[in-house]
């Protein structure tokens, strides 16, 4: 399985991995077929995926407000494979319908597989956890089929003119760290009515929490890393690890910037995701090497050298002692439009 390139960890929206063909969300999939941890969040432990406990929380917080009873039709931005529209549906109810808006043409086929929209994905695969994680997801989905609609498009380009007064809330599970919040806020205050409810969260990288400051938590922080790039820089120039780490907002900023365009944002909820050290030295470590090097060096090369810096720092007990820096910290907020 082969991993997801730079954006999916840096959060640089000019090089988001996921937009692209089939493959893209074909290998998004497996990435969730194959990356297991337990949510003890329900009445008894469940193996899922990351990316379904994160859809799972934000809708939570959706259907535990007080608008619950109004709500019918839902924005879903960034939807991905479907993850957050099946949790709107399992949560919600079957009276609800949700528009599904995402700009990779790949994970809006994939969702539309998922959702009994399309057929004969499964013969593209040969990935036993993959097509188990289709199937049980298209049960869980077939109830719902006709009530999820799918929307290949960038959302800041989306024109729906008036129908989007017909939504009665949006949900974004960990897409708005590739918009610019300004922009994006300003699309939603010029479209949606009075006391909407926006309900979403965030990658670590793009936040810094007061309680779970990333430098002290985040696992892009983690001194691994470091002996990593110690390494690699004996070959290539390398940029500081821990500047490119760096969140770009705090809540006092996300607050700010909502509130100029006519929202009022809070912090409904936080979760420390831990992030595994085997899927962070396979999949994140080499991303970021790929942005810390100066200048931008041939991909085969530099995935020899950086694997040989991995295999390398893992012989050293000293670049194994960091157990502190270890989660994806994602925090939850609730915006709702003033007037």
């Amino acid at each position: 399985m082969d991993s997801l390139d730079n954006g999916a960890y840096t959060g640089d929206s000019k090089k988001n991995p996921y937009v692209g063909d089939l493959g893209t969300g074909i290998e998004y999939d497996q990435l969730e077929a194959n990356l297991k941890v337990i949510d003890q969040t329900s009445s008894r432990p469940l193996i899922t995926s990351p990316a379904r406990i994160g859809a799972k929380k934000v809708v939570k917080n959706l259907f535990e407000s007080k608008h619950f009873s109004k709500i019918k039709r839902i924005l879903d931005i960034g939807s991905g494979t479907g993850i957050s529209a099946l949790e709107i549906f399992l949560q919600g109810g079957t009276h609800l319908n949700v528009d599904c808006v995402e700009m990779s043409e790949g994970m809006c086929e994939v969702a539309k597989y998922k959702f009994h929209q399309t057929v004969g994905l499964s013969g593209k695969v040969k990935d036993k956890n993959l097509l188990k994680y289709w199937k049980e997801f298209r049960q869980e989905s077939a109830p719902y089929s006709s009530q999820a609609r799918f929307i290949n498009q960038d959302f800041m380009k989306l024109d729906l003119e008036n129908s989007f007064y017909e939504y009665d809330a949006v949900t974004a599970v960990q897409v708005m760290h590739w918009f610019d919040l300004e922009k994006i806020f300003g699309k939603l205050r010029s479209n949606l009515k009075k006391e909407t409810p926006v309900i979403w969260d965030s990658a670590s990288h793009f936040y810094d929490d007061k309680e779970f400051p990333s430098a002290q938590y985040g696992f892009r922080y983690n001194d691994f890393m470091g002996f990593v790039l110690d390494e690699i820089s004996k070959k290539f120039e390398v940029e500081d690890y821990k500047q490119l780490s760096r969140p770009k907002y705090n809540q006092e900023d996300i607050k700010n910037i909502t509130n100029s365009q006519g929202f009022k944002t809070e912090k409904i909820g936080l979760w420390l995701q831990p992030v595994d050290f085997q899927d962070f030295v396979r999949d994140i470590v080499p991303a970021i090497v790929r942005e810390a090097v100066i200048p931008k060096t041939e991909k085969q090369e530099l995935n020899i050298v950086t694997q040989e810096a991995i295999a390398k720092s893992i012989q050293n007990p000293k670049a194994l002692l960091d157990t502190t820096h270890k989660y994806d910290i994602v925090p939850i907020f609730k915006s709702r439009k003033l007037k």
